[in-house]
């Protein structure tokens, strides 16, 4: 058991060094193989619109997803005493 525990404690720190590697070293991205992410967000936009069964069932798992996930009883507080300034 203490192994499994050891290795999802290295995959949790290999993981943060490399979203800490990537958010503040822009010449990191460049060196490593800059994924093209705007491109590939482009791209999918396009798909998108191009296919109605895929953008039906696209709306429908994140109409789904959002009506299931429900506010914490902290964040009920804060929106509740939220003050305008």
């Amino acid at each position: 058991f203490h192994i499994l525990l050891t290795i999802i404690l290295v995959l949790e720190l290999l993981a943060a060094v490399w979203v800490f590697v990537f958010y503040y070293a822009p010449q990191a991205r460049k060196f490593l193989g800059h994924f093209k992410l705007e491109a590939s967000l482009k791209q999918a936009i396009v798909r998108y619109r191009d296919d109605d069964d895929l953008r039906d069932l696209i709306d429908t798992m994140q109409k789904e997803v959002r009506y299931k996930v429900n506010t914490t009883q902290i964040q009920r507080y804060y929106i509740a005493n939220i003050t305008l300034i």
